[in-house]
């Protein structure tokens, strides 16, 4: 903790240290394209008029109601199907007819409403080309809807496309509106985007209204981190959002809870994947986190977590006595946790290691809702003096054998060293004498809190 701290106050004096305000996401236009079916099939007749007639009819009836409403949503028109015979099997025919636009006009010109069901449904490719109907505008947010009877028929993959334009930020998942098609049909799309199947031009032009609504709502959302009986109390952690296409860290939070015990709400750019990284020891991971649209989401994350604390009466951080070293089951080292202080961990099996001299070191089962606790004898202290330069080694008992815990080398100034209490052997040896019988012993007892003046003569 000591040296977190001056590293800090380095950086704020010296480095290029700044904030940064963490936003709410407001989106400054909402566009919404509408990729219709215009293949061969939506010349059939649906309640006694055809497909295509009906598709039509809702969609000018909408563009034209929401944008008298809300000015800020705009709206595009891509079709697939409407150029070539079915015949011809062209399975790139798609383009954009009508651009976004919040000219009500738009949705009334003769080259919408002639449109004259023919060709194949090439929804994958439709998908793709999609992605360059919208503007790049990181402060919008963009929605698919796209309106058929049918199924993919020219063996693309409109799972993939539809993966695509979420990762990369171009749009929500696609809206899927179904004109009567079948159950079997209807799961195709399950791997597409939000499937709802109308029965007629009234449950259609619902549909689709409620659609745009909730694409014109604010995305929200919140962070759940459950203890070991999967309640949110979890809290005080900090969690990083990342972009799961560029790994790039969007967003940084400190998670906290309200008085009445809930979590903050989040207003996220709703548009893309995001990874989730809850920095606990060791951190957990949640990957392909995808917001519905319009709704409030809740991302749970599985926290149990007991706390580890190493006590050792007297020393004091300011001190620096010790510091605490806990260490995975690969011996790797996990987190450095000052002496006398609490920290969460993940419930698991540690090693903690105390640097005092000689070191300390414990295995530690961490279970949920415990607080373990490890007590180590504070220090006592040897001073050491001699009256010429001489070669130390310190020996200390451990399991009736002795072991090196430190060697110097001592002159005119004074050595003190803080050792932990036990039994000790100090040997010496004058500076440049090999003689063995120049090596002499003292034997020490050192109890806590003790200090010894020793003089190496």
């Amino acid at each position: 903790m000591k040296s977190f701290v001056i590293v800090f106050f380095t950086l704020l004096l010296f480095g290029n240290a700044y904030s940064q305000e963490v936003k709410r996401f407001k989106a400054n236009d909402v566009r919404i394209l509408f990729l219709l079916d215009v293949s061969g099939s939506m010349n059939e007749t649906w309640n006694g008029r055809k497909k295509i007639d009906v598709a039509k009819e809702v969609l000018r009836d909408l563009a034209d109601s929401i944008q008298k409403k809300y000015p800020k949503v705009t709206f595009g028109l891509r079709v697939f199907g409407a150029d070539f015979p079915r015949e011809q099997k062209n399975c790139k025919d798609s383009r954009l007819l009508i651009p976004f636009s919040n000219k009500k006009s738009d949705f009334t010109q003769n080259n919408f409403t002639g449109l004259t069901p023919k060709g194949m449904t090439p929804i994958a490719y439709s998908l793709e080309q999609a992605a360059k109907d919208f503007p790049n505008d990181s402060n919008a947010v963009h929605a698919i809807v796209l309106i058929t009877d049918g199924d993919e028929n020219c063996s693309g993959d409109p799972c993939k496309s539809a993966n695509f334009l979420v990762r990369k930020k171009i749009s929500f998942r696609p809206f899927i509106v179904g004109l009567g098609v079948t159950e079997k049909v209807a799961k195709q799309f399950d791997c597409i985007g939000q499937f709802t199947n109308s029965t007629d031009d009234v449950s259609l032009k619902q549909t689709v209204g409620v659609i745009i609504r909730q694409t014109m709502n604010s995305t929200s959302a919140q962070v759940n981190l459950l203890d070991a009986q999967a309640n949110p109390t979890v809290t005080n952690i900090p969690f990083t959002l990342y972009d799961s296409e560029t790994g790039k860290a969007e967003y940084n939070f400190i998670h906290t809870l309200n008085a009445a015990g809930m979590p903050d709400t989040l207003f996220l750019n709703p548009l893309g994947i995001y990874n989730l990284v809850v920095h606990t020891f060791p951190p957990l991971r949640k990957d392909n986190i995808e917001l519905a649209v319009g709704i409030h989401n809740i991302i749970s994350v599985d926290v149990p977590v007991g706390t580890q604390t190493t006590i050792c009466n007297g020393s004091a951080i300011t001190n620096n006595d010790a510091q605490v070293v806990v260490r995975t089951q690969d011996n790797s080292i996990l987190n450095v946790q000052d002496l006398n202080e609490k920290e969460d961990y993940l419930t698991h099996r540690y090693t903690t290691q105390v640097l005092t001299n000689p070191f300390y070191q414990k295995e530690i089962n961490l279970a949920p809702f415990t607080e373990t606790e490890n007590k180590i004898p504070g220090f006592g202290t040897i001073i050491a003096t001699s009256l010429q330069n001489k070669r130390v080694t310190l020996l200390y008992e451990s399991n009736r054998l002795w072991k090196k815990a430190s060697e110097w080398t001592i002159g005119a100034k004074p050595e003190t060293i803080k050792l932990q209490p036990g039994n000790y052997r100090i040997v010496y040896q004058p500076l440049g004498n090999t003689d063995t019988e120049s090596c002499k012993t003292k034997f020490v007892e050192l109890e806590e809190g003790r200090t010894l003046t020793l003089t190496l003569d």
